[in-house]
């Protein structure tokens, strides 16, 4: 097991690594900026999704949870709702029996709320903060195009006096 847990670790720090690293590399330094913009945007969309998961979770056991085990209290009406998330909604035999309508709002609800809306947010986002990163790398190019290290470009002086 501790063999286990230090090639995870050191996984974990290659990964990070990357990170750093990807600063120096040209190819990754347009991931990592995209990342590095999206962080805090994806850290609210993540804040969401929880809060939508929640309230999801609440509604599951509140409907079904009389009829249903895997909603019978919110901590497992939890982990088959983020199961949701994962492999998809899918209509139970016993919701249909006991309450029909309510299983098809739930099931339209969680599949257009969840897969749809949010994961185009969330396609949003990345996408936005990739236009970030690439004109940041633009401009990063444009400032130390033809200069050598260390060096700044000097300012242009149209009217120099002779």
């Amino acid at each position: 097991r501790q063999h286990l847990l230090l090639v995870s670790v050191l996984e974990m720090w290659m990964f990070l690594r990357l990170f750093v690293d990807g600063q120096q590399l040209p190819p990754l330094r347009v991931i990592v900026r995209t990342l590095v913009h999206a962080a805090p945007q994806l850290a609210l969309f993540t804040a969401a999704m929880l809060m939508t998961l929640c309230v999801s979770a609440g509604l599951h056991a509140q409907l079904f949870g009389a009829f249903d085990a895997t909603h019978a209290s919110f901590g497992p009406a939890l982990t088959a709702q983020f199961s949701i998330i994962i492999e998809g909604s899918s209509l139970s035999d016993d919701a249909l029996r006991f309450a029909p309508d309510e299983a098809y709002l739930m099931h339209y609800v969680t599949n257009l709320l969840l897969f749809l809306i949010l994961s185009q947010c969330f396609i949003a986002i990345l996408v936005g903060a990739f236009d970030a990163a690439r004109e940041a790398e633009a401009e990063q190019r444009v400032d130390t195009d033809g200069c050598p290290p260390g060096f700044e470009p000097a300012a242009e002086d149209g009217g120099a006096e002779r």
